[in-house]
């Protein structure tokens, strides 16, 4: 609903042997969505450390704009993590 505050929890794993760092890349679509979408907090916006063999619960609180246009009723947001050297 525009206008409210929302956290919402992702949940990964490093199913590897040996720790790792990564980053993560949002996706929103649609993409004209983005002018209303608005992160206030994202494990987006910093590295992450996965311990091997281990879940982990990172957190991205946002709002969507009351001003959004009512035809973009349905937003996917998605991350795509890299690994960081």
């Amino acid at each position: 609903m525009p206008g409210t505050f929302y956290t919402i929890n992702y949940i990964a794993e490093n199913t590897s042997d040996t720790p790792l760092v990564g980053r993560a890349i949002p996706s929103l679509a649609p993409g004209e969505a983005a002018l209303y979408f608005k992160k206030l907090d994202c494990f987006c916006f910093d590295e992450q450390l996965f311990p091997p063999k281990q879940p982990i619960t990172m957190a991205v609180r946002f709002v969507i704009e009351s001003d959004i246009p009512t035809d973009l009723n349905k937003l996917t947001l998605s991350y795509t993590f890299f690994k960081v050297e």
